[in-house]
């Protein structure tokens, strides 16, 4: 899981490099910092892992303070604030905008779509069922990233093996989650019922 988590991070940072190589050229030509700005959905483990990653990776690129302005801001888990902070970044003419999950990459799509921003997301489990993009393979709008999507299978193995006796395992709900609704739809975990171990 740890290994997956690292390979995310280098494509991020790959997507990333891709997308400021063009930016840096033009950014150059005007003698201006290249404007990168994260919005983190929630303070948490993994999430504050992503955001570190992306940061690291942007510094092994060689962006750092003479030449990027880097900011970072978190959503509290509000919707309302996510959708807020997406609204300052785009007010602030930001080159590259990062969400790092799933609702603070959600509230960066209305711009997105007014071709206002360019977005690169990360920590997102259904990039599609979230309305990110309509396809892995390529979104067709400014928009790129990767999904950190783990099957449920190997863990539901593994638990087995770890209690082999445990006959009911629950799950947490939240039906205005996409990550929920997706899990729920495809293995019926959710509100939708629940599958034998």
């Amino acid at each position: 899981m740890r290994n997956k988590m690292l390979k995310n991070i280098l494509k991020i940072t790959a997507i990333i490099s891709l997308l400021l190589g063009t930016i840096s050229v033009l950014a150059q030509n005007d003698n201006k910092k290249i404007k990168i700005y994260i919005s983190q959905g929630a303070r948490h483990p993994a999430l504050d892992a992503t955001t570190k990653g992306v940061i690291d990776g942007l510094k092994d690129s060689g962006y750092n303070k003479t030449n990027t302005d880097l900011q970072i801001e978190y959503a509290a888990g509000s919707i309302p604030l996510a959708q807020q902070i997406a609204s300052k970044f785009v007010g602030n003419k930001t080159d590259i905008a990062v969400g790092i999950g799933t609702m603070a990459s959600q509230s960066f799509m209305k711009y997105v779509k007014e071709k206002k921003v360019s977005l690169i997301f990360t920590t997102v489990t259904d990039p599609i069922g979230a309305n990110l993009t309509s396809s892995l393979k390529s979104s067709g709008a400014s928009v790129s990233g990767v999904s950190n999507y783990i099957p449920l299978e190997p863990q539901l193995e593994m638990f087995k093996k770890i209690l082999p006796n445990m006959k009911t395992l629950g799950f947490l709900y939240n039906p205005s989650e996409a990550n929920s609704v997706s899990c729920d739809a495809e293995h019926g975990v959710g509100v939708g019922g629940a599958s034998p171990l």
